[in-house]
């Protein structure tokens, strides 16, 4: 998505995010207890402090993704580890979400790059 988008789809799914938000940061992180939990959520992985000298959305997005491997490919792949890593602890919360907003996985794939990027 262009940051543009990103900030429309912000405007108008607030409360869907707000919950997803919940679901991404408070229950994932009860559900991971005893776990090192930058192996399971990649916000706490990524040093956003680190990312400099961008100028745009997509420029930001290409540093965050080298904070996890040099090599973009590797860098993306990992990212969708995390994020299927994700999708398989919090199904039992993002299916009901879903239904409650009318959303389906492409959705949630937004929610959390708009979460973890």
């Amino acid at each position: 998505m262009k940051e543009k988008e990103i900030i429309q789809y912000i405007h108008n799914n607030k409360d869907f995010l707000k919950e997803f938000h919940n679901i991404y940061f408070t229950i994932q992180s009860n559900y991971l207890t005893g776990y090192t939990v930058k192996d399971y959520i990649i916000t706490a992985y990524v040093r956003y402090n680190k990312i400099k000298d961008f100028n745009n959305y997509s420029s930001f997005k290409h540093k965050y993704m080298l904070q996890l491997n040099p090599n973009i490919s590797e860098a993306i792949e990992l990212y969708e580890a995390y994020y299927n890593c994700f999708l398989e602890n919090m199904e039992p919360y993002l299916t009901p979400l879903k239904h409650k907003y009318n959303k389906n996985d492409s959705d949630i794939k937004i929610a959390y790059e708009i979460k973890t990027i």
